[in-house]
């Protein structure tokens, strides 16, 4: 695995192995988390792997401190700790108050703290929202 700086405050990133037969489809993935921020990069597709298994694996990751992670959010002009592009602010499907980044020429995504966590708890309301926006709309 290659050693990775953090894209928001360029502290070294550690990589974080997720092992266990619990995880199943998931197992052996990687994922860097900051020793400064506490941010978290996924590389293409491993955020979406671990939504599957969500709640525990999310506070086993997310352990940065969510107000450090608001202050981080508002960082622009940031480049991928990958491929070095500028990488665009997206808004979390269902969670629009969510808003995580994303490279667009690897498909890497960067969680600030307590961001990922979030993501992969779902209120009530923001679930009912989410089924409602992919219902089908009937036309008279």
């Amino acid at each position: 695995t290659l050693v990775i700086n953090c894209p928001k405050c360029m502290s070294l990133m550690t990589t974080l192995s997720i092992n266990g037969k619990l995880l199943g489809k998931v197992n052996g993935v990687e994922v860097e988390r900051c020793e400064g921020c506490g941010g978290l990069w996924f590389d293409r597709g491993e955020a979406l792997l671990l939504k599957g298994v969500s709640g525990l694996v999310a506070q086993r990751l997310d352990t940065g401190d969510p107000r450090l992670g608001a202050t981080m959010n508002r960082a622009t002009d940031v480049a991928c700790p990958r491929c070095a592009r500028i990488i665009t602010h997206v808004d979390y499907p269902g969670q629009n108050h969510i808003t995580f980044e994303q490279c667009y020429a690897c498909q890497g995504q960067f969680f600030d703290a307590g961001e990922f966590k979030d993501a992969m708890t779902m209120t009530f309301g923001e679930r009912v929202r989410t089924a409602l926006a992919t219902f089908p709309t009937v036309r008279e």
